[in-house]
Order: structure tokens, then C-alpha cells, then sequence
């Protein structure tokens, strides 16, 4: 437990070497006050004991909105030097993807209309506010299992919703693949320069040729799902004889049905860990171009999973088109990968429940960045502090009612935090050096 308290507070130190000096002394105690509490930022700066200097405490939740690169890539250097969270052997998984994040008014800067897919009543909901994409870097625990830990985000903005953001600070416009491209560019270089392999996992909502360009000649692996309209081509025959004008790029074009109609009768199965259980896995795999690639070849794995039931015998699910730029990785790795990242979708869902991303509802653009930043840091904080913390440390505050076998949830991992933090507190407080708070 001391070893996760020195590396969680060294974190704290690292990231506070790239702020402002008269800003340093502030930050602490914003992460420790969005740690304490899930709400307003007023509830951060009360809650961090510093109600006294609120106006000052205040402006520097907006000035770290302006630093948040500096900050991200501090994070990334500090995660990569630590070799019990991301062992040198082993490749580096990165995980893209976004969430939205609801806010309410008129004046919110870059807020706006967008698609809503954590709405399980309607598939084409909407909702008002920012939309987050977010790069996560998965980490294997020693006791849990795998978790994604965020190292790069950023406000997606609507093209028409730019002009209510001031001049000084308003981004260009970037669909949501050019944004991922422009973090990749800054992370994948600095990952490969510890001598790590990188892969990248993201869904169909990121198929663009600028990402698979980017991916290319950043030199990292590509591990994504196709939709099942896209077009896939055999490999060009090359002729014995060299023949006038230019070589053909790509060879005859096929869905994948036409590959599960050719590999009818010579269909594999494996027991494959998928999402966090293992399930059987119905597969055909072939080697074929995509103009997603430029012509490039791409390994591609038609697969189903097969559920066993005492009623009906094999129950199957739908086909899913998996594709990696990697022709080394067999059918089961990149099945096995894709699944990984949804991690991320559940550090999104305890962003948000648990730690309360969306709830400071700000309307300056440079302090909803600063309230995602302080969000996305203390998700961080709790995950390293209770690295090596035991099964029973974690789950004893639970309530009766909940079962103890349960894998320890992000929520427990805060209230242990928490344990920790509010006897200090309170024993300042007992001796005058932290005002009390006022009732309001």
C-alpha cells in the first residue's frame, strides 16, 4: 500500500511541474476536492478547503483548460516510466472512442445537437451538449484484470457551434477521426520511443482512410471491425509476362458473405476470452485489400458467437467483420483484441456515474476541458492508489445486500480513497489550519 501512495502522489508532483507557478499550489486540492465529492465545482473547492480564496481557485480551473496538452502528455511520460502498469515486453493497446456529455443552456460554449447512444429506447435519440473523444491506454491489474486509463481527450465541436466560442481559444473544425489522428500523432510517437509496440482498437463509428493513413506512417497495428457493406478485394494476379500501363491495384471484389459461402464446410471453432468471459467463437479468416487502406493488405476474421442452451442446443449470433493491418496475428489474437476495447466504454460509464463527468456544467469551452481534465486525473488517481489493495480492503464498505465476490467496482476504489483522505481533514480542521465551512 505505501508503494501505490508513493507512485499516486509522485503522479500529483509530475503533473504539477507543467503548471504555472502561482497555480501550483491550487491543484492539489481541486483533485483531491473532485475525489471527495461527485457535483459542482463549488462542491471541489469546498470540499479542498479552499472557500476562503473561491474567486482565485476558480479562474485556475479555467487557466488549466489552456494547459490540458501539457498535462496529458506529463501523464503519458509518467505512465510509461512505471513497469508494473505497462510491462516493456508486452505491446501497448490504445483504445479510441467518444461519449457525449449533457449539458444545459443556451450559452454553453460549443455545446450542441448530436446522436445519443447511451439511450437504450431509441437508437436515433439525440441530446444537447459536448461530445468527448477520448484515447485510453488499457493496463492489466494484477487482481482485476484489465482497466483503460484515459491519456488523451478532446472536445469534438459541431462546425456551426464554433462561432460561440471566443476567437482567442476557438479550435478549427476536425471530424471525429482527424481529431483522433491529431492524438495519435502525439502519443504513439512518444510510446514507440521506449522501444513498445502500439495497437490501436476502434469501432466502425472511426472507419476513415485519414486514421488508417495516420496509422500507417505512424507504424502501429490497426485492430477495428468493418461495417458489412464494405467492399473487400482479393489480391491482384501479378502476370508471368510484364504488360503495358499501370499494375492493378486491386483484384476481384467480394462481401463477406461470398467468404462464408466459400468457407461453408471448413468453419473453425475456439474457446476465445471475449468481453471478459470465454464463449465459443464460430470463424473463417482470409487475407484481402480495402480502399479503407489504399490498397494495403489486411487480415479479415468473419466470426460468431455460439451459445450453448439446454432448450434450443446452439444459439448463434450475428457475423462480425474484424480487420488488422498485422497479417501476423491469428484469427483468436485479433478477435481477443477487438474485444478489449470495451474497457473503455466502461471507464466512460464511471466517468460519468461515478465520477461525475458532466456535472459542473460550465459554460466557458476552456473550463468544460478543465472540469473533463480534473475528471479524467482523478478516475486516474483512485485506479493507482488501490493498485496492489486487496480484495477485502476494497470490498468492505460495501452493503449487506451486495455480494462480496463481486469484482471491486471503481466506486469502492473511491471510497477507500476516501477512508484514507478525511482523517487528515478532519484533524487539520481540529487545529484550526482549514476553516470550517459555512452553513448556507
Amino acid at each position: 500500500m505505501s508503494q501505490a501512495k508513493t507512485s499516486s502522489t509522485a503522479l500529483i508532483l509530475s503533473l504539477q511541474s507543467v503548471l504555472y507557478k502561482p497555480y501550483r499550489r491550487y491543484f492539489e486540492t481541486i483533485l483531491f476536492g473532485s475525489l471527495l465529492t461527485v457535483g459542482c465545482i463549488t462542491s471541489w473547492i469546498l470540499a479542498g478547503s479552499q472557500d476562503k480564496q473561491y474567486k482565485k481557485v476558480y479562474r485556475f480551473i479555467a487557466r488549466i483548460g489552456e494547459q490540458v496538452d501539457k498535462i496529458q502528455c506529463k501523464l503519458l511520460h509518467w505512465l510509461l516510466e512505471s513497469s508494473r502498469l505497462f510491462p516493456i515486453e508486452l505491446p501497448i493497446e490504445l483504445v479510441i472512442d467518444d461519449s457525449p456529455i449533457k449539458r444545459y443552456g443556451r450559452k454553453v460554449e460549443g455545446a450542441g445537437r448530436m446522436h445519443d447512444p447511451t439511450n437504450p429506447h431509441c437508437r436515433n435519440a439525440t441530446c444537447y451538449g459536448h461530445s468527448l473523444v477520448m484515447v485510453g491506454m488499457i493496463a492489466r491489474r494484477p487482481l482485476f484484470g484489465r482497466i483503460c486509463l484515459p491519456i488523451g481527450w478532446k472536445f469534438y465541436v459541431n462546425e456551426n457551434k464554433l462561432e460561440t466560442i471566443d476567437e482567442k481559444i476557438r479550435p478549427q473544425f476536425k471530424t471525429k477521426p482527424e481529431i483522433a489522428a491529431e492524438l495519435l500523432k502525439r502519443i504513439v510517437p512518444e510510446i514507440q520511443k521506449t522501444g513498445r509496440k502500439v495497437e490501436i482498437l476502434f469501432d466502425r463509428g472511426y472507419l476513415a482512410a485519414d486514421l488508417f493513413e495516420a496509422i500507417h506512417e505512424l507504424g502501429a497495428v490497426a485492430v477495428t471491425r468493418f461495417k458489412k457493406n464494405n467492399n473487400l478485394y482479393e489480391e491482384p494476379e501479378r502476370p508471368a509476362v510484364p504488360r503495358r500501363g499501370r499494375p492493378r491495384k486491386y483484384g476481384r471484389s467480394f462481401k463477406y458473405t461470398d467468404l462464408i459461402a466459400r468457407n461453408e464446410d471448413r468453419m473453425q471453432r475456439a474457446l476465445i476470452e471475449c468481453y471478459g468471459r470465454e464463449d465459443w467463437v464460430e470463424y473463417c479468416s482470409c487475407v484481402a485489400a480495402s480502399k479503407m487502406t489504399d490498397g494495403r493488405l489486411i487480415k479479415v476474421v468473419v466470426s460468431r458467437l455460439i451459445r450453448k442452451t439446454s432448450k434450443n442446443g446452439e444459439v448463434y449470433s450475428g457475423w462480425g467483420l474484424f480487420v488488422s493491418t498485422d497479417l501476423s496475428l491469428t484469427p483468436e489474437q485479433i478477435i481477443r483484441r477487438y474485444s478489449r476495447r470495451f474497457s473503455i466504454g466502461e471507464m466512460f460509464k464511471e466517468l460519468k456515474e461515478t465520477c461525475g463527468l458532466g456535472r459542473q456544467q460550465t459554460r466557458k469551452f476552456e473550463s468544460s476541458l478543465a472540469c473533463a481534465t480534473f475528471v479524467a486525473l482523478s478516475y486516474v488517481y483512485a485506479e493507482l492508489s488501490t493498485w496492489n489493495v486487496s480484495h477485502e480492503e476494497l470490498v468492505k464498505r460495501r452493503p449487506a445486500w451486495d455480494k462480496k465476490e463481486r469484482r471491486p467496482s471503481h466506486k469502492n476504489k473511491r471510497d477507500y480513497c476516501r477512508a484514507r483522505f478525511l482523517p487528515n481533514l478532519i484533524k487539520l480542521r481540529l487545529k484550526g489550519k482549514i476553516p470550517a465551512k459555512k452553513n448556507r
